[in-house]
């Protein structure tokens, strides 16, 4: 049976921040039945959060290098690049590694051929190409009119050259017609988005001004509008901060449409100033063009060098779409050889954050044949595969030398927190469809192995090994994201150090997908290299105003596979089974702490129920012995409450008494934002933190509100697993029909305030509320204010034990000793309260 998921609403995305308010969530693109809100995200507060996202990370390079980000290229011989290395081993790919096409002599041949056939198709069109009007929509078919004369005079210089472009390639085709009209899809809680222009294949012989196209067309096709996905959007605006925003926000439709694509190409057009920039979003923000001047003959042959370049491509790996993924089936690796690879197929999307610049993190369900098996013919899907849940998004606070993190209502916390974007099955509030995550099932190259980045392979078990397989098939999670080079290794090594421990995934692999050269999956050629970020503030185009960020962010997509399948805790049968889950996922919690990691991003989205429960190791804690190997020598006698011998065997005996043992109902899933707890006492203000904002502690948002120096502790994790079963309660489907659930969802939802507000009030339910929230939310009332209660004291507790230890070796003892106790408060709270749960299931 397919696990099911929950989608939870979203917050309100007009709520206005009052004074010391802290909105929660930016505004979320989910939309769902349960939704309580009237509007869905306005067209100027997807622009805001676009800009919010991208940051200062904007990045402008001259055309001819520009060139050689988006032509077909070939790598250099391994020689070569040893050479150029010159002993530097910082992992970076570099363009000089490359032997790229805009750089041979035939093609600064075609340049020039195409350059003059460019001046005659142009040759006394001067004033219809540049009217002298500061109205937009005047310069739209002038702009179509000058972008296809330029493809026409390319395609015609490149015939007879090295590649004939006008005959092969993704772009071979490419024409630009006015749109300015809604698209067919869009995405979730935002109106469809109207590009001025598109250009797509064969766009200008075959669509007209009824037409309606798609980011990703249907499958099988609209009868009305057959035509293949817009391929490159066009943005006219008389100011380039705001045309930005708005290309951004086309840029996420690409993204959306094609997940693990590598850029998506918008070109924007200053018509007051007449200025053109190639703008190419990536997940590490934007690099665009030097402005270019088509008045001038400089400016015209500057975009035919850039046009020819695209023109080069001769696949689909050139243009930045892995040849291993067709967003509806992976071709993936058997074991950590590489040799062997199995067709795994999407079934559904359980989580997709999308966005530009950011991890684009997505979790997929998929299964795959029992290994030796024929491989299996691409599927047709009989709708489009779009998330069905919705997974609260971490937010990752900017270290603090980038610009001053900021608390909005439409972008989040900080420059670097990345726009969400969630879909169902359902459509829009505006009646239009989401944009499927996919291409239709047209004409798709065969799939080849992905090839594995040896040095970047963290493998636990080989496929299928430890999975029940059903009608054939083996069912897994697969998670892609893209992770900054500096953070990349943690994630990873969390889940194999801590593969099969009681609570936590059972991994398989996690690596670093590779080209056929065995060059991983990167943006780095879309960056300054480190040599350019020496004179960083040379290539920063400061478009937003918030100066030059202190370096570029270097990523790399990672792929992990765990075999572990779990549902939402908004859809536990009962109470008893969803305190019992969270119970099961703090102990794997727990099992990552004493492994070193910090999971820092306790969340709804991250803890999971089992629809059965299944056999796990048990739980284990260290010796008496060797935990007071841990204080031995360390005089803690006036340190309060740190008594980390105690509050471990206390534990060990909560656990025997609540017969545990090896049955688990719940894990704990995720490390994007983990962190190596010890390591983190010798900085700890960094500035850098972590978690989803609905269940981020309370001292950690006052932090946050304030601006203050934090180091995050499991305290702060223990609270969000408080917070999460707070929301569990709230968002459980027994509380749909009634109005005070919506305004407590949309308290649980909101700023500081508000959460705190109606978590009090849930504290404080009666017997007789349940006429006015449900049974279910009631029912959870005791446990909550008991955990609560004790959570205080824990609290108190802490911040003196932390504040008397002044040594780095004290602080974590008092860690450690915090996080048993932590866990220790809620099962001796579950046991008192198991009793009165089971009954009331009655």
């Amino acid at each position: 049976m397919s696990p099911q998921h929950s989608t939870p609403p979203r917050p309100d995305s007009d709520r206005q921040r009052t004074s010391h308010s802290t909105p929660l969530r930016p505004s979320s693109g989910h939309v769902n039945s349960d939704d309580f809100s009237s509007k869905g995200v306005p067209q100027e507060t997807l622009k805001r959060m676009m800009g919010q996202e991208l940051g200062n990370h904007t990045w402008q390079f001259p055309f001819n290098t520009f060139s050689q980000m988006v032509c077909h290229r070939e790598r250099k011989p391994a020689a070569d690049i040893t050479r150029l290395r010159m002993g530097r081993d910082d992992g970076v790919d570099r363009l000089e590694y490359y032997h790229h096409d805009s750089d041979g002599d035939w093609f600064a041949s075609a340049v020039d051929a195409a350059a003059n056939n460019f001046e005659v198709k142009l040759a006394g069109k001067n004033a219809k190409l540049f009217p002298n009007t500061s109205s937009e929509s005047v310069h739209y078919t002038p702009l179509a009119l000058l972008l296809n004369h330029c493809l026409d005079a390319c395609a015609a210089a490149s015939k007879g050259t090295n590649f004939d472009l006008a005959r092969s390639g993704p772009y071979s085709k490419l024409s630009f017609v006015v749109y300015d009209k809604p698209t067919g899809d869009g995405i979730e809680a935002a109106a469809s988005l109207k590009p001025d222009l598109v250009g797509g294949e064969d766009f200008l012989a075959k669509v007209n001004s009824h037409n309606v196209l798609y980011w990703s067309p249907p499958d099988p096709p609209d009868p009305l509008n057959p035509y293949p996905p817009i391929l490159i959007p066009v943005e006219i605006k008389n100011n380039w901060p705001e045309l930005v925003r708005q290309a951004a926000t086309y840029a996420r439709c690409l993204f959306s449409a094609r997940p693990l694509r590598k850029t998506a190409l918008v070109l924007g057009y200053n018509h007051v100033t007449k200025e053109f920039r190639f703008l190419l979003f990536h997940r590490g923000g934007l690099t665009a063009s030097h402005v270019l001047h088509p008045r001038t003959l400089d400016g015209r042959k500057q975009m035919v060098h850039v046009f020819l370049a695209l023109l080069t491509c001769r696949n689909i790996s050139d243009t930045g779409f892995p040849d291993w993924c067709n967003d509806n089936q992976f071709k993936l690796p058997v074991d950590k050889d590489g040799t062997r690879h199995v067709i795994a197929d999407i079934d559904k999307v359980l989580h997709y954050v999308n966005c530009c610049r950011g991890r684009a993190a997505r979790v997929s369900l998929v299964t795959y044949p029992l290994l030796g098996d024929p491989p299996a013919p691409r599927r047709k899907r009989e709708g489009p595969l779009v998330p069905d849940t919705e997974v609260r998004r971490s937010a990752r606070i900017a270290a603090a030398q980038e610009p001053k993190a900021t608390v909005g209502v439409a972008g989040g916390i900080g420059p670097a927190v990345t726009s969400p974007i969630r879909y169902d099955d359902k459509k829009t509030k505006k009646g239009k469809k989401p944009v499927p995550i996919g291409i239709h099932d047209g004409e798709y190259p065969p799939l080849q192995g992905v090839t594995i980045d040896p040095a970047n392979m963290h493998y636990s078990s080989p496929l299928g090994e430890g999975v029940a397989a059903t009608n054939g098939r083996f069912t897994g999670v697969l998670k892609t994201s893209w992770q900054q080079d500096q953070e990349m290794i943690l994630e990873q090594e969390l889940l194999t150090v801590c593969n099969g421990l009681f609570g936590t995934p059972r991994h398989h692999y996690s690596f670093r997908p590779a080209n056929a050269d065995q060059v991983p999956i990167t943006n780095h050629l879309f960056l300054p290299s480190p040599e350019q970020a020496k004179g960083l503030q040379s290539f920063h185009w400061d478009l937003m105003s918030m100066g030059t960020p202190s370096a570029p962010e270097y990523k790399s997509l990672w792929v992990h596979f765990c075999s572990l399948v779990g549902m939402s805790l908004v859809l536990s049968k009962d109470p008893l089974l969803l305190f019992e889950a969270i119970l099961h996922g703090m102990l794997g919690w727990l099992s990552m702490f004493l492994k070193g990691f910090l999971h820092r991003d306790v969340s709804i989205g991250n803890l999971l129920a089992l629809q059965d429960a299944i056999e796990m190791e048990p739980f284990k804690i260290d010796s008496s012995d060797e935990l007071s190997t841990l204080v031995h020598g360390l005089n803690i006698e006036g340190l309060p409450n740190l008594n980390l011998v105690d509050q471990a065997r206390r534990l060990e005996r909560l656990i025997g008494e609540l017969d545990i043992g090896n049955k688990c109902s719940g894990f704990i899933i995720d490390g994007d934002h983990a962190a190596r707890w010890e390591q983190s006492f010798g900085s700890p203000h960094d500035g850098t933190r972590s978690g989803t904002a609905e269940f981020m502690s309370n001292r950690l948002l006052d932090s946050i509100v304030h601006g203050r120096p934090y180091l995050q502790s499991p305290l702060d994790d223990i609270q969000s697993f408080y917070y999460v079963a707070q929301w569990a309660a709230a968002f459980h489907k027994d509380g749909d029909k009634f109005d005070d659930v919506k305004d407590i969802r949309s308290g649980l939802s909101g700023n500081v305030e508000a959460r705190a507000l109606v978590s009090d009030r849930i504290r404080t339910l009666a017997a007789s509320d349940a006429n006015y929230v449900g049974a279910f939310l009631v029912r959870c009332r005791p446990l909550l204010h008991a955990w609560y209660s004790r959570f205080t004291d824990l609290s108190i507790d802490f911040a003196d034990a932390r504040d008397a230890s002044g040594e780095e070796s004290w602080l974590k003892i008092v860690f450690q000793t915090f996080a048993y106790r932590g866990v220790a408060d809620f099962l001796e709270v579950f046991q008192r309260h198991k009793e009165s749960l089971a009954n009331s299931r009655n």
